[in-house]
């Protein structure tokens, strides 16, 4: 299948050690027909200091992959509905999990009872932390910096509007940082 992301792309940006693939599960799995799930296997996910990925190579089991566990363990509230989803990892200060029912990425923000939604699927998240690092890598080489942040954010708008579409989601705060210069 074809991404807007590829594996490639991913090991460019963030380098060999900044790419986590997610293993695939048992034949028949009901998962193992999810678009979202392909990708974790086909393309994966970065992994650096503003994506943590939830998989640690050295200790896999560290973690639970399901938000309800995660959660409880750190005793924070959830919707009953988000017991199964699966966790993704750590964008800044939320939980990203993965509904796998359609494929949509929402954010648990640390201190607050609320979930968003962040982006439409796991494509649109990759597509959007891959806009985020090429930023970074080359904002120092640019010399209109704010018009290079809009450029940036307008890349990920025209693939997903979701990221931005709640003021308190992790991509308005690192933009509104970003225009700021404290980013």
């Amino acid at each position: 299948m074809k991404y807007s992301v590829s594996a490639d792309d991913i090991i460019n940006l963030f380098g060999v050690q900044g790419i986590v693939f997610f293993p695939r599960e048992e034949p028949g799995d009901a998962s193992d027909k999810s678009p979202s799930i392909h990708f974790l296997h086909e393309v994966g996910l970065p992994h650096d200091d503003v994506f943590l990925s939830r998989i640690d190579a050295t200790d896999p089991g560290q973690d639970s992959v399901l938000l309800g566990e995660t959660l409880t363990r750190q005793q924070r509230p959830y919707p009953p509905a988000a017991e199964k989803w699966l966790v993704l990892g750590y964008f800044l200060d939320s939980i990203l999990a993965l509904d796998p029912a359609n494929g949509q990425v929402y954010a648990f923000p640390e201190g607050t009872n609320r979930h968003l939604l962040m982006h439409r699927n796991v494509e649109s998240l990759v597509h959007a932390l891959c806009a985020l690092q090429n930023f970074q890598l080359a904002r120092e080489s640019v010399e209109d910096k704010d018009a290079f942040a809009e450029e940036m954010r307008s890349k990920i708008e025209r693939f997903d509007d979701n990221p931005f579409a709640d003021p308190i989601s992790e991509w308005n705060i690192i933009y509104e940082e970003i225009i700021e210069g404290t980013w």
